[in-house]
């Protein structure tokens, strides 16, 4: 047994009010295989997650769904972001206002076979489509700041997405 990382849970502690708790994990093998040993403490509470995003910036390979080929998706530390179609023509350039955290997810979140991205900033959570333009909806911004890279998770894979990501 052997793994360490971050991890996020949502709870509902009261109808409506939901908390999300980041917990640090770091467990080891022991010299004995039946026995585990783990740092002290196993379970970490972390009060702000860190992430920083590359000053160079990021580059996503995506999809284009009407045709099938690979494209490219590009986020700067100014927070511009530009999709090039396969032949490395330009096809659209935006100004989000903060760099991207974490990666750029494709979703089908219309259920109409066309894939939109799906990303946070420290401003916002976005969906945009193919051709650069919110869907409908979005951008979230919500008054504190986020604070983590978007988590999505589709649990049987039905397309209803659930998008996590902490806020400060």
């Amino acid at each position: 047994l052997k793994h360490q990382g971050n991890y996020a849970v949502s709870i509902e502690d009261t109808p409506g009010e939901k908390s999300l708790i980041a917990i640090g994990l770091d467990i080891r093998t022991s010299a004995t295989p039946a026995r585990v040993e783990a740092p002290e403490p196993l379970l970490e509470l972390i009060e702000e997650p860190v992430e920083t995003p590359l000053a160079s910036g990021s580059t996503w390979t995506v999809i284009n769904h009407n045709t099938q080929e690979k494209e490219q998706l590009t986020g700067d530390a100014k927070g511009n972001l530009t999709l090039k179609d396969a032949s490395g023509k330009i096809l659209w350039t935006r100004n989000l206002g903060s760099p991207i955290l974490g990666d750029v997810v494709q979703v089908d979140a219309l259920r109409n076979n066309k894939l939109q991205y799906v990303f946070t900033t420290t401003s916002g959570l976005y969906l945009i489509d193919r051709n650069g333009k919110d869907v409908s909806g979005f951008p979230y911004l919500p008054k504190p700041p986020i604070t983590s890279p978007l988590l999505v998770a589709d649990y049987d894979n039905t397309k209803k997405y659930r998008l996590i990501f902490a806020m400060g």
